[in-house]
C-alpha cells in the first residue's frame, strides 16, 4: 500500500484520544498504526504521512475480513451469534421467525399463522463456555371447518441458557423454557377464554467441518415441553337459548428430536465484508404430541399421521464488519405430508461488544 511522506508526528495518546483531527489526505503511518497492529514510535509518537485515509480504511477492513474468514473456516460457532468471533465478552441478538400453516388433510380446511420475537444477551464466563437468557413475545392465530372453530393465543417465554465448545469441530447448548400464554377459543356461538403455562427445555450438538471450498454443519437437537390448562367454560346461545359447557383443564407432553445438514460457502462482498449462503436440509421426529399427533378429520374421526417430517431452510449471512451480523432465510417444514404446507421466515440480527 502506498507509504506517502512523512509530514509530521503526533503524540500516540492524544490521536487514541481522538483529540488530533487529520486532514482528509494525511494518515497514520500504516507500519505504525494501531489499527493496523503496529505501534508508535520509542518517544511515543506516531508518524503522519500524505496518505489518502480511504486506502488506510480499505486495508484495515481487508485484515479484519480475511481475519474472520480464517475463523470461520477453522471452527464451529458456539452460538448463532458468534460466528467467527471468539473474543468479544458480550453478544446481543434479536430473532425474529413468522410461520404460515396451511392444512387440508381429510378435509380440515385449517389455517393459522405464528409470529415470535425474541431477544437475548449472553456473554463469555470461561474460555469455553457462553451464558445468557433471552425473552420473547408470541401471537398465534387459526380457524378451520369453515371457521366454526377459531383459536387465538398471545404469551411470553423467559429462556436462560449455556452453551460450550468441545473442540474446533463440536459445540453444545442447552436452554430452560419457561412459557405463560393467554388464550381465547370460539366454537360455532360458543366462546372461551383460559390461560396455559409450560415449561421444558432444549439441547443442542452442532459441528463443522470443511469440504473444499464449503462448509458442512451437522446439528442433533432434543426438545421437550410439559404444558398445563386451567379450567374455563365454553359460554354462549343455542337457537337462542343460553348455554355454558364446562371445559376441564388439561396437560399433555411436547417432543422432537431433529437431524439437520447445513451446506454453506463464503463470498466477499464489494464492502470488505462477507456473505454466506447457505441451504439446510433435516427430519423431525415428532416422540410427544398432545392426542399422539392424531386429528379430526371432516367426518369428526380421528387420522394418525406420521411423526416425521422433513424440513428445507435456505438463506444467508450476511457479516458486516467486526461486530455486526445478519441472517435472513426461508423454509418449507412439512415435507412427506400430503396437504400440509408450513412456510417459514426468519430475520436474525446479532451485534458483538
Amino acid at each position: 500500500m502506498p507509504q506517502g511522506q512523512i509530514v509530521g508526528r503526533v503524540d500516540a495518546a492524544e490521536w487514541y484520544a481522538g483529540r488530533v483531527p487529520l486532514p482528509a489526505n494525511r494518515c497514520i503511518d500504516p507500519r505504525h498504526d494501531p489499527r493496523l497492529g503496529g505501534a508508535p514510535l520509542a518517544d511515543g509518537t506516531l508518524p503522519v504521512v500524505t496518505c489518502p485515509e480511504n486506502l488506510l480504511r480499505q486495508h484495515a477492513q481487508a485484515r479484519t475480513r480475511n481475519a474472520l474468514e480464517a475463523t470461520l473456516m477453522e471452527q464451529v460457532p458456539i452460538t448463532a451469534g458468534r460466528q467467527g468471533e471468539p473474543v468479544s465478552p458480550w453478544n446481543t441478538w434479536v430473532d425474529a421467525r413468522y410461520t404460515d400453516i396451511s392444512d387440508d388433510r381429510d378435509g380440515q380446511d385449517l389455517d393459522g399463522e405464528a409470529q415470535v420475537v425474541a431477544v437475548g444477551v449472553d456473554r463469555w464466563v470461561s474460555e469455553q463456555t457462553v451464558a445468557g437468557g433471552s425473552f420473547s413475545v408470541d401471537s398465534s392465530r387459526s380457524d378451520n371447518f369453515g371457521g366454526a372453530w377459531d383459536s387465538d393465543s398471545d404469551g411470553f417465554s423467559i429462556s436462560p441458557y449455556v452453551a460450550y465448545r468441545l473442540s474446533e469441530r463440536w459445540a453444545l447448548d442447552a436452554s430452560l423454557i419457561w412459557r405463560w400464554g393467554d388464550n381465547d377459543t370460539e366454537l360455532a356461538t360458543l366462546e372461551g377464554s383460559f390461560d396455559t403455562r409450560s415449561f421444558g427445555g432444549a439441547l443442542n450438538a452442532h459441528g463443522q467441518y470443511r469440504w473444499g471450498e464449503a462448509l458442512l454443519r451437522p446439528t442433533v437437537s432434543l426438545f421437550y415441553s410439559r404444558e398445563r390448562s386451567d379450567d374455563y367454560d365454553l359460554d354462549g346461545k343455542i337457537l337462542g337459548i343460553p348455554v355454558e359447557v364446562e371445559v376441564p383443564g388439561d396437560s399433555y407432553s411436547t417432543g422432537v428430536a431433529s437431524v439437520s445438514g447445513e451446506l454453506s460457502r463464503i463470498y466477499h462482498t464489494d464492502h470488505a465484508g462477507l456473505i454466506m449462503p447457505y441451504a439446510e436440509l433435516g427430519v423431525d421426529w415428532a416422540f410427544e404430541q398432545p392426542n399422539d399427533g392424531r386429528y379430526l378429520n371432516e367426518d369428526l374421526e380421528w387420522e394418525d399421521p406420521s411423526d416425521l417430517t422433513g424440513t428445507l431452510r435456505t438463506g444467508a449471512r450476511w457479516f458486516v464488519g467486526e461486530a455486526t451480523l445478519l441472517e435472513a432465510s426461508a423454509g418449507y417444514l412439512s415435507i412427506g405430508h400430503d396437504d400440509l404446507d408450513i412456510w417459514e421466515g426468519r430475520l436474525y440480527l446479532s451485534y458483538r461488544f
